[in-house]
């Protein structure tokens, strides 16, 4: 295929149509099956919607229309809208949205987090919902305020509503042709690629058709079908069908999406936009030469020659003055091309969903790209015999009345025309081509095996469960490479707090724990908004074994070139680099020996670390236990890596020196301990309140272990050969201190947390060190100025939990405490381990640098979007209430009729009266009694005249409400305490009035029951109407709850007072 600089990828789409929901492989079946998705309504459903009877019975009536179902549906919290917000917002923005979200996520993207410039190009219909139902309930609008009441439903703001949603930065345009504006939203977005004005573009339409379901009159010429049906280009065709529905692609250059290795639906080779000027009959009408031309110049932008263009997917709106016009402008474009006859396909999506309006562009390009990639034309429904007036015989054209494979010459892509044509003669034309091949990804190299982590996350409860069934029930039906589909829930899924995640090794383990069918390795978590602090917390001796590295080393760059600088620094013994490999040749119980486990335990834990930071989880402080300190000193960069495993070395060489000693934990407070304590016994570590390590000579600590025996006191002996933090290191520590006298110590990078006093340490010197062999671990007082000075998330970096078991026990029930490598010494689970704990600390709140996992990045695989959660957010249109036609008469207040009159017999009348603030009701009654007595008087056999009255109160709270509905308080995490006393009730009503729900607390939080600045600022507005007090935005917005709102009214309402009072003082004494 070409691969030009002006071709454009669509990388992504989503859409909602009639039959087929939000579900595009259903929208296909439906196509391919020639399913024709236009509803037709029962005379009992069309009085149910409120039509007359006499409309209904006339045989010009067609109760048709391609529908939408729950349109009213929205998942208004995940898009940060308040339900009264999102009652007052046009559902088709609300959908658009939706469908918007879905098709970045189909294109292998975080929608939020998009690189580069991201332009919208998009068009609406005109808003039915506010000019129908909201306009029908002025006390509605009255209480939102007209100005909120357009931004939330003009045509203006569906592009930049996405834009500022999503955050992208790029141009973002409503584009507004009628038929053909998202078509030439499209070929705008292809455009402002081309140009580099955007990396990436989001085009699309969408049309709602909320007319009571849009039943119509046919009438001879105008484009309603006489049957319902739309029959293009058949001899019966008398028009379309009206239809709802919505389509969204993501576009991209075509060199950046290969380069990406984006998954490639088709390609737009060349695009135009003109229009029919007066060169026509009317201003309505189609016009061959326009349409010629604008089709001309894309195939030959796209330097195409049409006779390799083998479908159209047409406009094909079934009329009987547009079928004709439209295949005599194609063919008059062809034959500038090729002289062959009938060799092309030609259909329309019209046939099988009605006219999308706003939307038909895009949903024709989302059919066309869809047959493309199944290779099949999908029959273009209703044709029987073509229409008289189009000479198909000696056109490139045929119309595609039955489903058929897409057939093209060997080495030849499939190439497709697609024509939208705008009312008022803005024509658009696409040149569509296949995707080219797409390699085949190999499947992982052994030393990327499984398992691998899938995340699952939501903004709720139930979509999270949606979420992961859908995952699951997706796998079943359409098996990938488990790596390629880890990969892309890791990076082109936005991380919520509500989180699912699944450790799995196969594609059938995944399914089992995403369905719940197996629960090893699956782990659920709520992640606050609040980010927690990442405490690092280094291991010290005891906790390594031979083999270490086995299952790491290898698989993850920075975790291995981590090793191999430790490697490489002078004087590691031989026996370190084989007891970490796990050699044949060393014997695993020299990993005991303190000279070697000393730098065997630093290596491990400095190439953990590493790894973990490389990932993402960056330290917020470090704390070590004994040994542990030295690798939290090179991470805070006190010493260099070479100076600090150095000095490892050498403490292991200078320890292993002692004499043999032993050291015994011991289930029992310090103070308590030590009163049992002989000379020759030191407390060697407080680990807990009641946890210490005793160390000294074998034949002491035997003695002691004796007796805490028969006290009952728990003691359990520690594997080691020395007696460390003893009085028996003294003889070494001045040997120890000319070794650390030869380094030179910066100040701590990181927050580091000192095992000598359990305080933040500001420096490190030579003589710190020496205490530090000598002096007990403070790990407890350590622990609580963790829990003091941060918010922990704390990581064991070392092999094993015993630090994590010890954290527990110093801090706050809830603690969330993670153990990198939980099982020591079972090497050949490392890899796995692994992966649990950046799943555990995924589920934390902590975002991973994912691609840090993989050597080479897998591709990214099209998998479920998110399920929504919906709910109706509906205001009902009140028929015949005050959104009444215009009078036919007005009688001017004391003034003359002026000539006019009524128009003929009258079966019926609305009397309306305009009346000044203050009139008196009982008085307006009377008047009216006596109106309908004089009015019935006239009128034979009719003295039962009625006359309705329809007030419109000058008190806005008195103007009708829609309901508050059902709206949740959702994602508050404060306990429902109900207002009791007057001022908390009264702003009670004024929140439920501005957010629409009608359960509200008051510790409830303004911003997570869907508030934000808009809103306070109305708010703030009602306060001083209703309180008399004016406070600024920013005060307000610190006061997020009723009680402290309340307690801030009366605050000022004292100040004022106070103000007041002093006034009327200060005049006093002026006067005196």
């Amino acid at each position: 295929m070409h691969q030009d600089e002006n071709s454009i990828a669509i990388i992504g789409m989503s859409g909602r149509f009639p039959g087929a929901g939000d579900d595009l492989d259903a929208f296909w079946q439906n196509l391919a099956n020639g399913v024709e998705s236009v509803r037709r309504f029962s005379k009992e459903e069309l009085l149910e919607m409120g039509i007359d009877e006499h409309l209904i019975d006339n045989p010009r009536f067609v109760a048709a229309d391609a529908i939408l179902d729950d349109v009213d549906r929205f998942d208004a919290p995940f898009f940060d809208f308040s339900p009264r917000e999102a009652q007052l917002l046009d559902p088709q923005h609300r959908l658009f949205l939706e469908s918007s979200w879905h098709a970045l996520e189909h294109a292998g993207y975080v929608p939020n987090k998009v690189p580069g410039r991201v332009g919208v190009y998009a068009g609406s219909a005109l808003s039915a919902y506010m000019f129908r139902n909201l306009k029908s309930n002025p006390g509605f609008i009255e209480s939102v305020g007209t100005f909120k009441t357009m931004l939330a439903n003009d045509k203006d703001f569906l592009a930049t509503r996405v834009s500022y949603k999503f955050g992208f930065k790029g141009a973002s345009l409503n584009v507004n042709t009628l038929c053909s504006s998202s078509a030439a939203a499209i070929a705008m977005a292809c455009d402002s690629l081309v140009n580099y004005q955007n990396d990436v573009a989001l085009a699309g339409g969408v049309s709602l058709q909320l007319t009571r379901n849009e039943a119509y009159f046919y009438q001879e010429g105008n484009i309603g079908a006489a049957d319902g049906h739309c029959r293009a280009f058949d001899e019966k065709a008398s028009g379309t069908v009206s239809g709802s529905g919505l389509g969204v692609v993501i576009l991209k250059r075509l060199e950046d999406a290969l380069a990406d290795d984006d998954n490639i639906l088709a390609v737009i080779r060349g695009w135009a936009i003109n229009n029919d000027g007066a060169d026509k009959s009317s201003y309505t009408a189609p016009s061959v030469d326009g349409q010629a031309e604008v089709i001309t110049e894309a195939l030959e932008m796209a330097d195409i020659d049409a006779g390799d263009v083998s479908y159209v997917e047409a406009h094909g709106t079934g009329t009987q003055l547009g079928d004709p016009i439209e295949i005599a402008g194609l063919t008059q474009a062809y034959r500038r091309f090729t002289d062959k006859n009938q060799y092309c396909a030609i259909g329309s999506v019209k046939t099988n969903i009605g006219h999308l309006v706003t939307a038909g562009g895009v949903a024709s390009l989302i059919k066309t790209v869809l047959a493309m990639q199944n290779k099949t034309i999908p029959q273009s429904l209703n044709f029987d015999k073509p229409n008289p007036k189009i000479d198909f015989a000696h056109s490139p054209f045929t119309v595609a009345s039955r489903t058929q494979p897409w057939l093209v010459e060997e080495q030849k892509p499939r190439i497709a025309g697609l024509s939208s044509f705008g009312i008022g003669g803005t024509n658009v034309h696409l040149v569509i081509e296949e995707a080219p091949q797409r390699a085949e990804q190999a499947p992982a190299p052994e030393a990327e095996s499984g398992p691998y982590i899938l995340p699952v996350s939501a903004k709720s409860p139930w979509s999270l469960e949606q979420n992961a069934q859908r995952l699951a029930q997706q796998l079943k039906v359409q098996p990938h490479n488990l790596q390629a589909v880890a990969h892309t829930l890791q990076t082109a899924r936005a991380s919520f707090d509500y989180r699912h995640v699944v450790v799995a090794q196969s594609t059938e383990d995944a399914i089992a724990k995403l369905s719940g069918e197996a629960l090893d390795e699956v782990f659920f978590a709520q992640a606050k908004n609040n980010s927690l602090d990442n405490v690092f917390m280094f291991s010290g001796q005891g906790s390594q074994y031979s083999g270490a590295l086995q299952g790491l080393y290898g698989r993850m760059q920075a975790y291995t070139e981590a090793v191999d600088a430790c490697l490489a620094v002078p004087g590691l013994p031989q026996q370190v680099r084989g007891l970490l490999f796990g050699e044949s040749g060393i014997d695993p119980v020299l990993a005991n020996e303190t000279r070697y486990a000393q730098p065997l335990l630093f290596i491990y834990e400095y190439a953990m670390s590493k790894q973990l930071m490389a990932l993402g989880c960056k330290p917020a402080a470090l704390i070590g236990h004994s040994l542990g300190e030295f690798v939290a000193a090179c991470i805070a960069e006190v010493m260099s890596l070479e100076d600090a495993l150095q000095l490892v070395i050498a403490r292991g060489d200078i320890m292993h020196q002692a004499a043999p000693g032993a050291m015994l934990s011991v289930a029992m407070s310090e103070q308590a301990l030590k009163a049992r304590l002989s000379p020759a016994l030191s407390i060697a570590a407080v680990n807990g309140p009641n946890l210490c390590v005793v160390s000294g000579p074998e034949e002491e600590v035997e003695l002691l272990e004796a007796q805490l025996q028969a006290e009952q006191v728990q003691s359990t002996r520690l594997q080691t050969e020395k007696a460390f933090h003893s009085v028996m290191m003294e003889p070494l520590l001045a040997q120890f201190q000319a070794r650390c006298e030869a380094i030179t110590y910066q100040p701590p990078i990181y927050p580091l947390i000192s095992n000598v006093s359990g305080e933040l340490l500001s420096e490190i010197d030579a003589h710190y060190w020496v205490r530090h062999l000598r002096e007990p671990v403070q790990f407890a007082a350590g622990m609580d100025t963790v829990a003091q000075e941060f918010r922990p998330l704390l990581i064991e970096v070392g092999p094993g939990e015993a630090l994590a078991k010890m954290a527990r026990m110093n801090m706050a029930p809830g603690t969330s405490c993670i153990a990198c490598y939980p099982v020591a010494r079972r090497a050949e689970h490392g890899w796995a381990q692994f992966n649990q704990a950046i799943a555990r600390l995924w589920l934390a709140g902590v975002e991973p640098r994912w691609s840090c996992l993989y050597t080479n990045q897998p591709q990214r695989v099209t998998l479920p979007g998110y399920a929504f959660e919906r709910h109706s957010y509906w205001v009902d249109e009140r028929p015949g209430g005050l959104a009444a036609a215009q009078p036919d008469v007005i009688v001017p207040p004391q003034s003359a009729l002026n000539g006019q009159t009524l128009p003929g017999p009258l079966a019926a009348m609305t009397l309306k009266i305009d009346l000044q603030d203050g009139a008196d009701n009982d008085a307006i009654l009377d008047i009216l009694q006596t109106a309908q007595a004089q009015i019935s008087a006239l009128h034979q056999n009719n003295s039962d005249a009625e006359i309705g009255l329809t007030c419109v109160s000058t008190e806005p709270d008195q103007l009708p409400q829609p309901s508050l509905g059902d709206n949740p308080r959702q994602f508050v995490n404060a306990s429902f305490v109900p207002a009791t006393e007057p001022l908390h009730l009264s702003l009670v009503k004024s929140w439920q009035k501005a957010l629409g729900i009608r359960e509200i607390g008051i510790h409830d939080d303004f911003f997570e029951l869907g508030g934000h600045s808009l809103i306070a600022a109305a708010l703030a507005n009602d306060l001083i109407n209703e309180f008399g007090v004016e406070i600024p935005l920013v005060e307000l917005l610190e006061h997020p709850t009723v009680a402290k709102l309340a307690e801030l009214i009366e605050r000022h309402q004292w100040l004022n007072q106070a103000d007041s009072e002093s006034s009327d003082d200060s005049y006093e004494e002026e006067r005196i």
